[in-house]
């Protein structure tokens, strides 16, 4: 029924083969409903199986139109803001600007939008909006939720003073120790002596950066130049 049911949407065969493959493995991983769900799902509202992410917007925008869904559905709207969140949280961004968001939108619907389709999609409770150093932004909600709680969290944990002795010397510390642990012809970048200065200065720091900038030979040397004062420096990662 559900290969029926897809291809009755026009989506080429293969394509719909792969979908199916998508489904079991989901439902195998115990990530899905049943596929009695899933039917019902794809004939009733297909845009909620781009929030489960069994379907891309694309796909089910074709499934849903090609049923008879009116281009201005306002849940196609806020799905199409959900699948331009979901995007770039791919890339560790947790929310859009909301001009960003709404062109990301606009292109996935093809077509402008109104200031009055924004408002509404805006104040579904799926999606959370927010001030962000003067820039309004737009999130997920439940990522919205998740990340108001651990920014909450780490300020309750940065509150108070440094777990170890106030470091005079930071400077000559930390160029001991970059030379112990990598030679001496080592030589920190400004942003991570600046970084190295902070996470001595403070009681809870978050050290971000893409691939490569240095955020291991960072931790080495903290680890270099705590160990002298005595320090005990434990670590953990949640991947491996």
């Amino acid at each position: 029924e559900i290969v029926r049911e897809l291809t009755a949407s026009r989506l080429a065969m293969d394509h719909t083969l792969r979908l199916m493959r998508t489904f079991s493995k989901q439902l195998a991983a115990g990530q899905g409903s049943s596929m009695t769900d899933l039917l019902s799902a794809l004939r009733n509202n297909p845009y909620a199986l781009v929030h489960r992410r069994t379907l891309d917007f694309g796909t089910a925008d074709r499934i849903a139109i090609n049923a008879g869904s009116p281009l201005d559905n306002p849940e196609r709207l806020v799905t199409a803001f959900m699948q331009s969140l979901g995007e770039v949280q791919q890339s560790g961004h947790c929310g859009l600007p909301i001009r960003d968001a709404v062109a990301s939108a606009q292109t996935l619907i093809g077509a402008r939008l109104s200031e009055e389709r924004i408002t509404t999609a805006l104040n579904d409770n799926r999606l959370a909006t927010a001030n962000v150093f003067g820039t309004v932004c737009c999130f997920d909600a439940t990522m919205f939720r998740a990340e108001r709680l651990i920014a909450d969290r780490c300020a309750e944990l940065a509150h108070g003073p440094v777990p170890w002795e106030h470091l005079t010397d930071a400077e000559t510390r930390i160029d001991a120790a970059a030379q112990f642990r990598f030679g001496s012809n080592f030589a920190l970048s400004a942003s991570q002596r600046s970084a190295l200065q902070t996470v001595l200065g403070s009681k809870l720091t978050v050290l971000t950066g893409g691939p490569g900038v240095g955020k291991t030979r960072i931790l080495a040397v903290l680890m270099a130049a705590l160990k002298p004062i005595g320090v005990r420096v434990l670590l953990a990662a949640p991947t491996g």
